[in-house]
């Protein structure tokens, strides 16, 4: 049992009870994807390793409830360390380990520097809720609710998504308890969501990060990440910037690799063998894919060693828009889109900006924007995007399955922000992709966010009734957007 009294489904897989070092993974999956799990058990058993997995609190056969990406995880983790290290089967060394949520989690458990543990692995995880997929920006996308509702019942509700569009096109205040109009029951993550943006407070997004607790952490971690449209390499990386900022990296490594989501091929390295055993006086700081040199690379700073720089003005133009007045504080430079409120008027809410390749480049990292923007909306949301257009019309798209219109690189702007010039920052997706001459680098940036809940949408809809459309004014000429681009 934990320390507040609830048990969480824990299984044991070993070979016999001679004492190892054990293997911890707590997971939220475990029930919808049982075969995944069990295909590590030989290779890791192989290892010498026992294996432990568990299920979330909230999630399975876990009792609780279960709350995405909470600090709760650190406590959880901590019990279940202390616990591992009483039976038979161990000899007090513990390893957390695990990919996307389940490195999330093995992160929480590291956080709360439990006696015992030698090293984490952590892959494609996340680490701060702010940056995620579902919830970066602090902004919620309607699939996460289905997902927190799948913790427990392993299968998706029927219509979700037709349901979620009735509502908040037809009678927006119900979102306030959409949990328990879908699924017939309250979902205690939505409801902390909804208490603390209703309260205007930051109680949700302070609940869940775990940097503050991984910059105090003596612990050997392992952070590893693709950059072939890893949805969760973004957070690996923002990760590391954050600890390199508050701590001296001493116990942390970093490895990219050119595969997608998870460990790519992290298994078959001498790094793997040695997190494992705990000796990390062999394994470089930094080991990154080089597209140019098509080979991982060993560098003593990711993002200052391997790459330099090449930095482009951005001339966005609104898709089929036409200038706006002198009157209204604009020139020719400057562009607008409206605020979209999901997609409810037809006036123009994307615009987009091309670079025109002349040279192959080898672009490796997170490209940088940067934007002045006259918010004249209230509470909207600019999305950035990015794509290559190849010289034979195909498209290398930075996000993956991602859209553009997800919240995973975008700002959110405030009440206090309206009326006011807002200098806009963020880092975009990761990429290791080499862009041949020719090609074209497409900025897209929008209002649009089909997928994000909105739930002040109905009185914004009032506010634009009553005064018109909002919308963002993108400043040009000598305060033009502008993109970094890290290239080796």
């Amino acid at each position: 049992a934990m320390s507040d009294g609830n048990q969480l489904a824990t299984y044991y897989f070993g070979v016999n009870d001679s004492p190892k070092k054990t293997l911890y993974i707590r997971t939220p999956y475990f029930h919808t994807s049982t075969t995944t799990y069990l295909s590590y058990l030989d290779f890791f058993v192989q290892k010498n390793l026992n294996v432990i997995i568990q299920s979330n609190r909230g999630s399975h056969q876990s009792e609780g409830d279960f709350r995405w990406l909470h600090r709760e995880n650190i406590q959880d983790g901590a019990d279940t360390v202390a616990w591992i290290r009483k039976q038979k089967f161990s000899n007090g060394e513990v390893i957390p380990f695990g990919i996307s949520y389940d490195g999330f989690n093995a992160l929480a458990t590291t956080a709360s520097q439990a006696e015992g543990i030698i090293s984490t692995i952590a892959c494609s995880a996340p680490a701060n809720v702010e940056t995620d997929s579902f919830t970066a920006s602090k902004k919620m996308q309607s699939t996460l609710i289905d997902y927190v509702s799948q913790a427990k019942v392993a299968y998706s509700a029927r219509n979700f998504y037709a349901k979620m569009n009735y509502v908040i096109s037809k009678n927006p205040d119900q979102l306030l308890n959409i949990d328990e109009i879908i699924f017939n029951r309250p979902l205690q993550d939505w409801k902390d969501y909804v208490e603390s943006t209703v309260n205007g407070t930051d109680t949700y997004w302070q609940e869940r990060s775990l940097l503050e607790d991984l910059a105090k952490v003596s612990t050997p971690i392992f952070h590893i990440a693709g950059q072939d449209k890893d949805q969760d390499a973004r957070d690996t990386l923002l990760t590391w910037k954050s600890l390199k900022e508050n701590t001296n990296l001493e116990n942390h490594y970093l490895y990219l690799h050119n595969k997608g989501h998870g460990c790519g091929d992290l298994f078959t390295t001498s790094e793997f063998d040695e997190a494992v055993a705990g000796d990390f006086s062999k394994i470089k700081k930094t080991k990154v894919f080089s597209q140019k040199q098509n080979k991982n690379v060993e560098v003593e700073d990711y993002l200052y060693t391997i790459n330099t720089s090449k930095v482009f003005e951005l001339d966005f133009r609104a898709d089929g828009s036409t200038p706006i007045s002198q009157e209204e504080g604009a020139d020719e430079y400057d562009t607008f889109i409206y605020d979209d409120l999901n997609n409810s008027n037809n006036q123009n809410n994307t615009a987009s900006a091309v670079i025109n390749v002349t040279e192959d480049i080898y672009i490796n990292g997170m490209p940088s924007f940067e934007a002045n923007v006259y918010n004249l909306a209230v509470m909207s949301f600019l999305n950035v995007g990015m794509h290559v257009k190849r010289p034979d019309g195909s498209i290398y798209s930075v996000h993956g399955d991602l859209s553009i219109y997800s919240s995973r690189s975008g700002k959110a702007f405030s009440a206090n922000e309206s009326n006011q010039l807002v200098n806009v920052k963020l880092d975009l997706q990761p990429i290791a992709y080499k862009v041949v001459k020719g090609s074209q680098i497409v900025i897209t940036i929008s209002t649009t966010q089909p997928y994000v809940i909105d739930l002040f949408s109905s009185a914004k809809r009032q506010h634009y009734t009553e005064n018109g459309l909002g919308y963002l004014l993108i400043m040009g000429k000598e305060r033009a957007p502008k993109i970094t681009i890290p290239v080796e």
